[in-house]
């Protein structure tokens, strides 16, 4: 099966889970199948460039550090020594900054590409700690209820003075995973979730998989918390996913 049958058929399985899914009249199941039909195969098309993006994006601190050392040995005295040593400072503490980037950075770094490049629409991103990651700005959410802090029903809502849809489950989830595939997170989320999984090669990154899937909540596993002070954990692997980079 090819990605894109794939998916759509996670979709279908998904279908009595959309249909409940508040606000139930929204028909959410037709408005996941759009942005499956609309996105993955773009995703398939752009997925060797996002590849070769993220590896480019992340790299590009050592490879600096190396053409500058190269510089260095070669320049003889054509370069200031005054200026030498300012640069040796100015990298030295952009270090200490780039040492202080959390993982997430990988994500944002996929966000700024999918952004830039999708032709279908208007990509837009959501807040940080809103899911999804991505949403069709070109789409009507129009009668969506007001995000309300701390509500029990969980459901789509329209969020902030720009009227952002959180908790809506068409749009795109991006993902993360160093060495190896395994995804926790704080609440399990309906919808179209796309993977990086990438590896450190000595000092340089490498993306060795984009992969995509349609989750469902079973799709998830539930940990309960151990104490008050800990939340549920939701958490999944590859099982379900595809590559993108066929």
């Amino acid at each position: 099966m090819t990605p894109l049958a794939t998916v759509l058929a996670q979709v279908e399985n998904a279908k009595a889970e959309l249909d409940n899914y508040p606000p139930v009249d929204f028909d959410w199941y037709s408005r996941c199948i759009k942005t499956v039909n609309t996105t993955v195969p773009w995703l398939v098309g752009v997925g060797p460039l996002l590849k070769q993006y993220v590896e480019e994006v992340l790299n590009s601190p050592t490879l600096v550090r190396d053409t500058w050392t190269k510089i260095r040995s070669t320049a003889n005295d054509s370069i200031p020594l005054g200026l030498i040593d300012i640069i040796d400072r100015e990298l030295d503490r952009e270090k200490v900054l780039l040492d202080q980037v959390g993982g997430d950075i990988v994500s944002k770094v996929v966000e700024q590409f999918l952004i830039e490049h999708f032709e279908e629409g208007c990509l837009e991103s959501n807040g940080k700690s809103d899911y999804p990651d991505l949403f069709l700005r070109s789409r009507s959410y129009e009668g969506l209820p007001k995000f309300t802090r701390g509500s029990k029903n969980y459901g789509a809502a329209l969020k902030g003075n720009r009227a952002r849809p959180v908790r809506v489950p068409d749009g795109l989830e991006i993902k993360t995973c160093r060495n190896r595939f395994a995804v926790d997170c704080h609440y399990p989320h309906t919808g179209l979730h796309l993977a990086v999984v990438f590896k450190e090669e000595k000092v340089l990154l490498e993306v060795t998989d984009i992969k995509i899937a349609f989750m469902r909540v079973s799709d998830y596993r539930i940990s309960k918390r151990s104490t008050k002070a800990t939340t549920d954990k939701a958490s999944f692997n590859g099982s379900n996913f595809v590559s993108v980079l066929v």
